[in-house]
């Protein structure tokens, strides 16, 4: 395995901070902070490029926010503006190094890698090799329990340039409490928990010889003819989760037969024949719709295109309502994006 050095050079870069900046203030323009940093942007390019270029730049712990999804209660944590452009100066360098070993059916969080991508390869899989039984599994708070040590040691075998790991170590110590867990909310932490499972990918493909496998973040689903070994493979699995990676299965782990349940992943309901939206989130659809129409909000705007987007793939109905909101809400991202 090929070790890549000489990225520190590249990550201080004042083009690439300078990209970083206007990525990192992507949806978020009206606040005053970024508003700040783009009206003087050479200015604060000088900063950052000064502060990493002698070795001197420190993360700071972020903002933690309790947000309600769905039927759950996340905590996500904002970072400071600076500490977010920084995230995206690194990765904007090292990102090609951490695909480059990820299997080409680990979803979420990779661009043109979303719900969509995973939802047509589990009815590709459904519908044309008709398999029998399907096996769900999920990691147990996944975010929270990822050991940054191992994290570390597996970005360490890709990349040799001591000043990047041990940027990279500063980031992943400040998230942390007692070396695990990464904050969900930070932008390396998307390519971080995927990175980190890539070893379990290869696992269940080249070891455990699963032909039919997706992942999206940290739910797996197998698809098999042989209940018994898809039973193995679960036991095997559960093992390498726990031994390698320091990592536990829910409980709520299912094996079954798609004949008489249908597969339940990434908001869509998939069986032989017909793809259909999961009722909660059809709900989530109509409430979303009604907040468009009731009030100019680019946060439900946002939402509302991203699950209309989801569903409209799926074989269900939209009423006219539906697409009018959708049009409406385009409209109102598209003049928010020129104020």
């Amino acid at each position: 395995m090929k070790r890549i050095g000489y990225l520190y050079e590249k990550i201080y870069d004042k083009e690439n901070i300078r990209k970083a900046i206007i990525l990192a203030s992507q949806n978020k323009k009206k606040r005053r902070d970024i508003q700040r940093y783009l009206n003087n942007i050479d200015y604060y390019v000088n900063i950052i490029h000064s502060l990493l270029k002698n070795n001197k730049y420190r993360f700071t712990k972020g903002t933690v926010k309790t947000i309600n999804e769905n039927t759950k209660k996340r905590e996500i944590t904002i970072p400071l503006f600076r500490d977010l452009v920084v995230q995206y100066a690194v990765l904007n360098i090292i990102t090609p190094i951490l695909k480059k070993p990820m299997y080409k059916w680990s979803c979420g969080s990779i661009p043109k890698r979303g719900n969509l991508y995973a939802m047509k390869y589990v009815k590709g899989v459904i519908q044309k090799h008709k398999p029998k039984y399907a096996l769900k599994l999920d990691v147990k708070k996944f975010y929270h329990n990822i050991d940054i040590k191992i994290l570390h040691n597996k970005i360490k075998r890709r990349i040799k340039d001591k000043r990047v790991l041990e940027l990279i170590w500063q980031l992943l110590v400040v998230g942390s409490t007692n070396n695990k867990g990464i904050p969900i909310g930070y932008y390396t932490s998307q390519w971080f928990s995927n990175f980190y499972l890539t070893s379990l990918d290869h696992y269940i493909k080249q070891e455990l010889k699963v032909k039919h496998y997706v992942r999206y973040v940290d739910d797996m689903i197998c698809f098999g003819n042989n209940k018994r070994k898809l039973r193995l493979a679960r036991d095997k699995i559960i093992r390498f989760l726990n031994e390698r990676l320091n990592l536990e299965v829910k409980s709520n782990y299912q094996l079954f037969p798609i004949k008489i349940r249908k597969v339940d992943f990434v908001g869509y309901i998939i069986d032989y024949e017909t793809v259909k939206i999961r009722k909660r989130n059809l709900k989530m659809l109509k409430r979303r719709a009604k907040q468009v129409d009731e009030k100019n909000n680019i946060y439900y705007s946002q939402s509302y295109l991203s699950y209309h987007s989801w569903y409209y793939h799926a074989k269900s109905m939209f009423c006219k309502f539906f697409i009018r909101m959708k049009d409406k809400a385009r409209y109102y991202i598209a003049n928010y994006s020129k104020e």
